[in-house]
């Protein structure tokens, strides 16, 4: 006796029958569907591209007190990335005697979990900040989740006054782990900054995925057959895209960080009498949806090259 498989009380066999039939139907609307999707998250997601972020982490000094250098006894701090990034700066919270000129140097590396040299840097006496961040740049790929090491030696003489500032772990920063001065483990941590580029937020993420899915199902579905219902879908499409269109293109052409809120709703303003014009015209959904995307798309991309190579917006007229 064969067993019947059953979904809310019926047989799902023939829904599953039905729901091929109906993609098969649609498979050149499936194909562009999934062309769409995996472009948009591919333009979007990828490393450079639009969504990615700069952020920085700190320690603002706050209860930091001095550790003196000593030759051959290195301070190391541990710290574990929490994205997949560029690590561009390193900010060190070096102490020095204001009056001095000393000759000796500071070295600054940082290593993998393999003990790989990922960066190294000498610095001398007069490029170090006194009781505040000494910016390197590192420019290196971290992994989320992985450990590194900041290692920082010195090469001084006995009379040099020099070390690092330190705080209590009570003071938060997500990235350090343990601190170690000549294979020591202390009870404090260096007092750092850790400055990221090309940073993926998980929001950011899951905007891409959901403008993905929903201009997907739009391309798989299309408009509905029945005029009553066709209409509902060509006036929902109408007042829904031109925000999400806006934004979308805003995140791909603009720098985020620097849009104001009320140029974003001025431009999704200009694209709504855009469309306005274009449904007058043509007294179709369709065309003015498709028009209307394809020539707002293309200011979109000419601003984006004006902003790039003039350093100003694009302007009509």
């Amino acid at each position: 006796m064969k067993a019947k498989m059953s979904f809310a009380g019926g047989d799902i066999l023939p829904l599953l029958k039905r729901a091929g039939n109906w993609a098969f139907r649609r498979k050149y609307r499936m194909l562009a569907a999934l062309v769409v999707f995996i472009l948009m998250c591919i333009g979007s997601l990828r490393s450079g591209g639009p969504m990615r972020e700069k952020e920085t982490h700190y320690l603002t000094g706050e209860g930091s007190f001095f550790l003196a250098a000593e030759n051959e006894r290195e301070f190391c701090q541990e710290f574990i990335p929490g994205h997949d990034a560029v690590l561009d700066l390193v900010g060190i919270s070096f102490h020095k005697a204001e009056s001095e000129s000393a000759d000796c140097e500071i070295y600054v590396s940082v290593k993998d979990g393999e003990d790989n040299l990922l960066f190294e840097k000498s610095l001398d006496f007069a490029e170090l900040n006194n009781n505040a961040y000494t910016y390197i740049d590192t420019k290196i790929r971290l992994k989320k989740g992985a450990l590194y090491y900041l290692r920082i030696n010195f090469d001084i003489g006995n009379d040099v006054t020099l070390g690092v500032n330190a705080c209590s772990r009570e003071y938060e920063l997500e990235e350090n782990r343990d601190f170690y001065q000549g294979g020591e483990r202390l009870e404090s941590q260096l007092v750092t900054m850790y400055s990221y580029s090309d940073v993926l937020p998980g929001e950011n993420a899951g905007i891409v995925y959901l403008l993905g899915f929903l201009a997907a199902l739009g391309i798989a579905v299309g408009p509905p057959r029945h005029k009553k219902w066709n209409f509902a879908f060509g006036a929902g499409i109408f007042l829904l895209t031109p925000p999400v269109l806006g934004y979308y293109l805003e995140m791909l052409a603009t720098d985020m960080t620097q849009l104001l809120q009320e140029n974003l709703w001025i431009n999704i303003g200009l694209i709504y009498g855009i469309w306005l014009i274009l449904l007058l015209l043509t007294l179709s959904w369709r065309i003015t949806v498709t028009a209307g995307t394809f020539f707002v798309s293309i200011l979109y991309i000419v601003n984006y090259y004006f902003m790039r190579f003039r350093g100003t917006p694009f302007k009509l007229g």
